[in-house]
């Protein structure tokens, strides 16, 4: 939603065209770091909640190429995020962004809104972790009645 943001305001999302976009903008791309530090998995966002747990899942299991390549996701997420950041707020704002500005609040509002639930979600699991325990339950145990009721 972010990225929506600034090609509603600038027409582009070409990283070599928003040097410094971080400064004219900044509620959106603070909201977009945010987004990015939960795809890279840092502990305090979902992001880190849901790798966690499927890391967690598959050790228990003993497969551990899917911990590796979990690893590995965060790996490159970390770089292609690192280049936007790198460009947004590293950069001198380059003059086609002089006019450019956080765009109205009725798209800026879910976005910010997204921006704290991946907050919330990733420091109080108790009821996302719980939720997704309870749907695990109820489809294992579909699955499992399913297999069971097809062999007799």
């Amino acid at each position: 939603m972010a990225t929506g943001a600034i090609v509603y305001r600038l027409g582009t999302s070409r990283a070599s065209e928003l040097s410094g976009i971080g400064r004219k903008m900044p509620i959106t791309l603070g909201m977009f770091v945010i987004a990015g530090l939960s795809i890279i998995g840092i502990p305090g966002t979902a992001g880190f909640i849901s790798k966690w747990q499927l890391a967690v899942g598959a050790v228990d299991k003993g497969w551990w190429p899917l911990v590796f390549l979990l690893v590995a996701s965060s790996l490159i997420a970390l770089l292609y995020i690192g280049k936007v950041v790198e460009v947004a707020y590293f950069r001198e704002p380059s003059p086609e962004l002089a006019d450019a500005r956080d765009p109205p609040l009725s798209m800026l509002a879910p976005i910010i809104i997204l921006g704290a639930a991946t907050i919330y979600f990733g420091s109080s699991t108790t009821w996302s972790v719980g939720l997704a325990g309870k749907a695990a339950h109820v489809l294992i145990g579909g699955l499992t009645h399913v297999l069971i009721g097809g062999l007799r």
